[in-house]
C-alpha cells in the first residue's frame, strides 16, 4: 500500500495505491486527523474501507475494515506504514 496524503487543518485527503488487492487498486482517501489519530475512508467505487490509525513520528499503525462493495466486504486487518525518506 502506498499513501500520498495532503492535510489542511484537521482534514486529510489523498490517493492510495494497493498491490495485489482484488477490490482496491487506485483509491481516494478522505478523513480527519485529531491529535495523533487518523480516521479515514478509502474509496475505490463500489468498494469502501474504514481506516483507523495512530501516527507516531514517521510511522502509522492501525486497522482497516471493508464496509461496502463487492466480495471484499467484511475483510479486515492491520496496517503498518512508514514514511519514505
Amino acid at each position: 500500500m502506498t499513501l500520498v496524503l495532503q492535510s489542511a487543518g484537521s482534514a486529510v485527503t489523498g490517493h492510495v495505491e494497493f498491490a495485489d488487492s482484488p477490490c482496491f487498486a487506485n483509491a481516494t482517501l478522505s478523513g480527519t486527523l485529531q491529535s495523533s489519530q487518523l480516521m479515514a475512508d478509502i474509496v475505490d467505487s463500489p468498494n469502501k474501507a474504514a481506516l483507523r490509525t495512530t501516527l507516531n513520528g514517521g510511522t502509522m499503525v492501525g486497522t482497516y475494515v471493508v464496509t461496502q462493495g463487492t466480495t471484499c466486504t467484511g475483510d479486515e486487518g492491520s496496517v503498518a506504514l512508514a514514511r519514505r525518506p
